[in-house]
């Protein structure tokens, strides 16, 4: 999802239907708005100054993109599905290098999401080959 922040307000009006204090609610809700790359013009820029400035202070995270922090999150779970893949006997192969804007066109995907790695998914042939020539040859 390259637009984390737009589930905010659902988020804090779930936190509020639950019980959660309005101040806790008002703290939480500027914190996910500045971290999710969200929020106002004046949020962003309050966000660059802040880690600007402390950052010359004491060392301090890169602060990356929504895409960024999807793509890297993304990676983490193909490597969990690539891992169960395997413990079940099947062949795995992931892929980058594709036409992303007509993958989401076939399968319908919302603009506001990106396909960061397809990966192909199969039974293994039975008898291998390498594609390369024997020794001899």
């Amino acid at each position: 999802d390259l637009q984390p922040g737009k589930q905010i307000p659902r988020i804090m009006e779930l936190e509020k239907e639950n019980g959660m204090p309005e101040n806790v609610i008002d703290g939480r809700r500027f914190g996910a708005s500045v971290f999710a790359a969200g929020g106002n013009d004046a949020e962003r820029s309050l966000m660059r100054t802040l880690f600007s400035t402390v950052s010359n202070i004491t060392q301090m995270p890169t602060i990356n993109s929504a895409e960024g922090w999807a793509f890297k999150n993304t990676m983490l779970a193909v490597q969990i599905f690539l891992l169960g893949c395997h413990a079940s006997g099947l062949a795995t192969a992931p892929m980058e290098g594709f036409d992303s804007r007509r993958i989401r066109k076939c399968l319908n995907i919302p603009d506001r999401y990106e396909v960061p790695v397809v990966v192909s998914v199969g039974y293994e042939p039975e008898e291998k080959s390498s594609g390369r020539f024997d020794l001899l040859d």
